[in-house]
């Protein structure tokens, strides 16, 4: 019955290992430094700029439904001899005779 039960190479709780980031740096610190090193290999840096964009630029909400078709309204007709006409009373302040 040998190879059942007891003591096996690799089982159990695996060593605790020291944080790779210095407790003074916050994450988002930390990727900027890496970002910055020159010495570092670009697809390091490459790795670190992309997660550093994710929390630091604002993504571009897109349109709602409404949103779109409030546009699609305001510019429908607008290139063709039509386009004056698809224009209603009070739109121009100025041209109030439509």
């Amino acid at each position: 019955m040998a190879g059942w039960g007891g003591k096996r190479v690799g089982a159990g709780r695996k060593p605790r290992r020291e944080p790779i980031v210095p407790a003074e740096l916050t994450p988002l610190q930390y990727l900027r430094a890496v970002l910055d090193d020159e010495s570092a290999s670009p697809s390091r840096r490459d790795r670190a700029a992309i997660t550093l964009a994710r929390y630091t630029e604002m993504p571009v909400a897109p349109l709602g439904k409404k949103q779109m078709l409030m546009r699609a309204a305001q510019s429908a007709g607008a290139d063709t001899e039509w386009g004056d006409d698809l224009r209603f009373r009070g739109d121009d302040p100025l041209n109030d005779t439509l």
